[in-house]
């Protein structure tokens, strides 16, 4: 999976905890002790492996940003609407459709 600069390094040090994502039928197969490898979107050479270590659906941004701790998505958002304006990698209706899908990693 690729991630943006910012929250690749934020899973790199540690701070960041849970990825987002889209539970379209591709992400639904992840079960907990998966291992998943980031790749830096920026540069692809650089690559981070982690395990999920826990998992989460929700219907919306804002009951998933009420049910975990802001600080668990790094330390890149002040409140959890800044952080709900901030995900606009899915479209509504793809959200609607499927959901979104909180992945615990750990390194």
């Amino acid at each position: 999976m690729r991630l943006d600069p910012l929250y690749f390094e934020e899973i790199r040090s540690g701070r960041k905890r849970i990825e987002i994502r889209l539970n379209d039928f591709k992400r639904q197969k992840i079960r907990i002790g998966d291992k998943i490898k980031f790749l830096d979107r920026s540069n692809e050479k650089n690559s981070l492996n982690v395990e999920v270590v826990g998992k989460n659906i929700f219907p919306d941004l804002i009951s998933l940003f009420d049910f975990y701790a802001l600080g668990e998505f790094g330390n890149v958002w002040n409140c959890s609407e800044e952080a709900v304006n901030a995900v606009t990698y899915y479209s509504k209706s793809d959200i609607e459709k499927y959901g979104l899908l909180a992945l615990e990693v750990h390194l």
